[in-house]
């Protein structure tokens, strides 16, 4: 069929609306609860609300609310109320259902959705609720979501114009046509308060704004990417200007540290306070050059003194040397010795033996015997001839007997080598003592060494940050990012200029919008009073005034709900990307004055057709019995009360536990 969305002009239908809606407590068997059925324009469900003191009905806890959150619910939000009421349907209804007939774009679709804790989500196009409820098949809920989405969107140019870039999402128009009651209908952008549990709690004040004016074609698309390059723009600056300022203190940073480098490291005294100008008496580089002039002086001297200790280490060392050669010829004389006193040993005591033994030969023994004849006698003389037989010839005797003095040489010789050692080891401790001072003293000339090349770095490094510091110098990183700030805040000039010069473009549409509003409060309250629609970049703010603006919860509240019909209004033309429904969940609750409301009201009525069509569905749960003329079953579609003319029929509970109960009962029992 050919889409009325499609084409511009007037529309003749709402783009969505509600036809029906059906409570179930079952689908198998079909157990139906409830049936109400709305149409184009005015719908009244009212909450009937009676003071006497038999019948007191307070028009309150009815289901009022949960309704709106059923027609939410099926019309893609992903819960029906706050956690404790989906718990208490799910108790009561465990097999529970809700079906709705959504007309979208002139096709009825059936929609059935869950409320227990079982089944599935089901939709079909053309068909009616009961046979849904009884198809063997039919179509995912989700397709039913993308074709709303798709059809609802297709008026908007651009979708991704809400801040950050993110795209509007038909969540985001369901918000703005069905405020939550929790918001008290206090500020035109709280639509999604978070304690409603909806889901939608990132719906900011910039993002409702800029959603109306895609809506009503009060968007250039430049904008929302004027406003997200600004948002960029805000962030770059900070950080580029938290940079400039560090790097504008790094000259002083640098200057005290070389500062202290000189002073601490390089051991320049009062480098730290020192002028920098080298025009000035006294100043840091006469300070370092003069640091370097006794550091030059104390190298001379550490290398005098160096040469000095090589001169007394040499001699010490040749010294050594001599010492080391004369115990190596005692040693040597030390072996002739013992060799020489072992062979004496060896020729001479056999021989005084045998001279003894036949000295002795003619004497007798204590056996009576002569000694020569005594067999152990004669054993010990050829043993002793024996070993006289090994002995050298008679010349190499000759010499042992000089050998025979060679002890005296000998001990003379160990009391030398003791004399030595003693030398020795004082030599050796003066060489240590020599190493380790040209040690120290060539450990002092490397440091000298270094300090004479780090000396003029440092210096010239503190004279380079002083010249960036003063200006004689350029410094190039803060340059680039000064040059780069002034780009940026450039671009920031640059941005405002044509955010200006688009919202001058868009001011024809948007004074077209400030009188369709402003006619609608006259209308609402009086022609001494006007609505005010004021645009900004963060938002879009509604007033009533009369010579100024009005204060009061009262006339703010009227100020939200006469900018929401205003905008309902205009979504009778093709061209405004608006599903023409709007719901409002009792808002008299919201501090409004009674004779206000019914005006409302009656504007809203009066506003509905349009040339002898109805655009428009407005949906209303009120406490508030509605002017006579809205009483009629076209307008006012249910009554409900307590009790069994609630909307389930039935008091709403949650299951107890065990040992509540128990609490319950005992606490009866004591009463």
């Amino acid at each position: 069929m050919t889409r009325k969305s499609a084409k511009p002009g007037k529309r003749t239908s709402p783009l969505i609306w509600v036809k029906q809606v059906t409570l179930y407590r079952s689908l198998s068997p079909v157990d139906e609860i409830r049936t109400i059925p709305f149409a184009p324009g005015l719908n009244i469900i009212q909450g009937k609300s009676d003071d006497s003191a038999q019948d007191f009905e307070s028009g309150h806890g009815n289901g009022k609310t949960t309704l709106c959150r059923l027609i939410r619910y099926c019309l893609g939000e992903k819960t029906f109320g706050q956690q404790h009421v989906v718990e208490e349907v799910r108790h009561c209804f465990p097999k529970g259902y809700v079906g709705a007939v959504v007309v979208v774009d002139g096709d009825e679709w059936a929609v059935l959705r869950k409320l227990g804790t079982g089944g599935r989500d089901r939709v079909k196009r053309g068909v009616t609720l009961a046979k849904l409820a009884a198809a063997a098949a039919d179509q995912p809920y989700t397709e039913f979501l993308k074709h709303v989405q798709e059809l609802v969107l297709s008026g908007l140019k651009h979708r991704e114009v809400l801040s950050g870039g993110q795209a509007v999402q038909w969540s985001h128009l369901l918000a703005l046509c069905s405020r939550d009651q929790e918001s008290r209908y206090d500020r035109f952008w709280n639509v999604r308060p978070a304690r409603s549990d909806s889901g939608v709690t990132k719906f900011t004040k910039v993002d409702v704004s800029l959603c109306v004016r895609a809506m009503l074609g009060l968007l250039d698309i430049r904008e929302p990417q004027i406003l997200k390059r600004q948002a960029e723009l805000d962030a770059e600056l900070g950080e580029l200007r938290d940079k400039i300022k560090l790097k504008a203190a790094e000259p002083a940073f640098h200057i005290e540290q070389t500062r202290k480098r000189l002073r601490d490291e390089c051991e320049v005294p009062g480098a730290d306070a020192a002028p920098l100008d080298n025009r000035v008496l006294g100043n840091i580089r006469q300070m370092t050059e003069g640091r370097i002039s006794d550091l030059e002086q104390e190298r001379a001297a550490v290398e005098k003194r160096i040469e000095d200790l090589d001169t007394q280490i040499n001699g010490a060392t040749a010294r050594l040397n001599e010492i080391h050669e004369l115990q190596e010829q005692s040693d040597s004389a030390k072996v002739v010795t013992a060799t020489g006193t072992a062979v004496l040993e060896e020729s001479v005591s056999p021989e005084s033996q045998r001279q003894t033994i036949l000295e002795k030969g003619f004497k007798s023994c204590p056996t009576g015997e002569l000694v020569s004849e005594c067999e152990m006698v004669k054993k010990k003389l050829a043993d002793l001839e024996g070993e006289i037989a090994k002995k050298p010839p008679e010349g190499q005797r000759r010499v042992l007997r000089v050998v025979q003095n060679r002890d005296q040489v000998e001990t003379a010789l160990g009391t030398e080598a003791k004399r030595q050692e003693d030398s020795l080891e004082r030599i050796r401790t003066k060489l240590k003592q020599l190493n380790e001072a040209k040690n120290d003293l060539s450990d002092r000339r490397r440091d000298i060494n270094n300090l004479l090349k780090v000396v003029p770095l440092v210096t010239n490094d503190l004279l380079k940050w002083h010249r960036v510091e003063s200006g004689e110098e350029p410094n190039h990183e803060l340059a680039a990012l000064s040059s780069d700030e002034q780009n940026k805040q450039a671009e920031v000039e640059r941005l405002k200029q044509e955010l200006s010069e688009l919202l001058v473009k868009q001011n024809e549409r948007m004074e077209q919008f400030r009188q369709r509003f402003h006619s609608i409060v006259q209308q609402a309250i009086t022609g001494t009073f006007k609505g005010t629609v004021a645009v900004d970049k963060e938002e879009i703010a509604f007033r009533i005034s009369r010579e100024r603006s009005l204060a009061g919860e009262a006339y703010e509240t009227l100020a939200v709900l006469l900018a929401d019909l205003a905008i309902l209004v205009e979504s009778s033309s093709g061209s405004v990307c608006h599903p023409g429904l709007l719901i409002h969940d009792s808002p008299r609750e919201a501090d409004l004055n009674v004779r206000l409301y019914e005006r409302m009201l009656d504007t809203a009525f009066s506003l509905m057709s349009d040339a002898g069509t109805t655009p428009y569905q407005y949906i209303v749960t009120t406490t508030t019995q509605p002017s006579e003329a809205l009483r009629s079953a076209d307008v006012t579609k249910e009554v409900l009360s307590g009790g069994a003319g609630s909307l389930f029929r039935r008091q709403l509970e949650i299951a107890q536990s065990d040992s509540e109960q128990q609490s319950l009962f005992n606490d009866e029992e004591g009463a």
